[in-house]
């Protein structure tokens, strides 16, 4: 039942028209929030197409901090003229600031999500600036365990933060294997797919380096088909072109007819690329500055039967059970090969969708709820 008596200020730069896990994380927040309480949205311009039913309000997205003088602006105004939220929650700790500031103005309870990025970031302004107002949160929605961990190391009080994983959408219907290789082309072909931003920490191009020579070797129809794009407005933006370096590596090392680069796709064939695969590859490298805070295509994986072989790195041991794929030892690309090639040979079953189906945007949503709902009876229960 929706409670419009309890408002909901959003705050985040994280919202389509970007796209990203973060983006489709928050998306979804917004989805379930909406369905209980009144709810408004501050984000990147363009938003507002993408928010149904939603007043939004919309803040220039570049420069960065541009962004969060804007949003505060907004968020200042909008609770003086239309009334006071009873909750500023932000979609990441780049709006801790803006949240805890407002809540403190009007009395009010602030609630941000972290995603690991936005604790170990490697900016000294960011680092002096903003982790102190993410300390101060009421509440910190963190997407992994080790997320936690990490915010926990940089000083926030245990109590403050509860760890909720992303959720992930079933698909309706199931498209075979064997007809999704036709529509790619790659009938007969031994499909390994990598989903993500062309970043250092994904391990792409190491792992076409280290990897796919003894894959080749042992499966000469084997395919690894890349999808993504270098970041063009994340908070860790590279200032080298990863997919320079993974297009260097795949000629040096004569996998032309082995590798694809797909860059941004459309969610259809998205679906088609997930479908065909046999196995998700997921080689993360520990990088200083970044993290994988969760791993949300390894559980989209999942959702589509794909088992996922993935180095135990940062926050992805979350979003990966025994039913859903296999955890190797980080940068152990010996035993990684050998990996692919047990699920390639069906040594190994999975039950994936059993995994995935554990983990819907339902049980999010319904979580999420749950632990704004606490926060609030918390707070209603202090003395004055």
């Amino acid at each position: 039942m929706k409670d419009d008596t309890f408002k909901i200020m959003l705050v985040s730069r994280n919202l389509p028209p970007l796209t990203g896990g973060m983006e489709q994380l928050v998306f979804n927040l917004w989805k379930g929030l909406r369905t209980r309480f009144s709810i408004t949205v501050i984000g990147p311009k363009g938003c507002s197409d993408c928010l149904s039913d939603t007043e939004s309000l919309e803040a220039p997205l570049k420069p960065t901090p541009l962004f969060v003088f804007a949003a505060f602006i907004l968020g200042l105004f909008s609770s003086v003229k239309k009334g006071k939220p009873d909750c500023y929650l932000g979609g990441s700790g780049l709006v801790a600031p803006v949240v805890v500031t407002l809540s403190w103005l009007f009395s009010a309870r602030s609630v941000v999500l972290i995603h690991g990025l936005d604790i170990v970031a490697n900016n000294s302004v960011y680092q002096t600036l903003f982790l102190p107002f993410i300390r101060k949160c009421d509440l910190l929605i963190a997407n992994s365990d080790n997320t936690r961990k990490l915010a926990i190391q940089a000083g926030v009080a245990p109590e403050r933060i509860t760890v909720i994983n992303p959720g992930v959408q079933i698909p309706h219907v199931s498209i075979p294997s064997d007809a999704a290789k036709r529509t790619l082309n790659l009938t007969g072909k031994a499909l390994l797919l990598s989903v993500g931003r062309l970043v250092p920490r994904k391990g792409i191009s190491e792992f076409i380096d280290r990897c796919m020579p003894d894959l080749v070797g042992h499966i000469p129809d084997i395919h690894l088909a890349i999808v993504g794009e270098e970041p063009l407005q994340a908070l860790n933006k590279n200032r080298y072109s990863e997919k320079n370096k993974i297009g260097q590596i795949v000629k040096q090392r004569g996998l032309k007819a082995h590798v694809s680069l797909y860059g941004k796709v459309s969610d259809e064939e998205l679906d088609d690329l997930y479908s065909a695969a046999d196995v998700f590859i997921f080689p993360l490298i520990d990088t200083p500055g970044d993290v994988e805070g969760f791993g949300m295509v390894a559980l989209e994986a999942a959702a589509h039967n794909v088992p996922t072989v993935a180095f135990n790195v940062g926050g992805v041991s979350d979003a990966i059970s025994q039913e859903s794929g296999i955890l190797v030892t980080p940068l152990d690309y010996d035993q990684f090969s050998s990996r692919i090639q047990e699920l390639l040979a069906g040594i190994k079953k999975h039950d994936c969708l059993k995994f995935a189906r554990q983990s819907t945007w339902e049980s999010y949503h319904a979580k999420s709820i749950d632990a704004i709902n606490t926060l609030i009876n918390k707070q209603d229960r202090k003395p004055s």
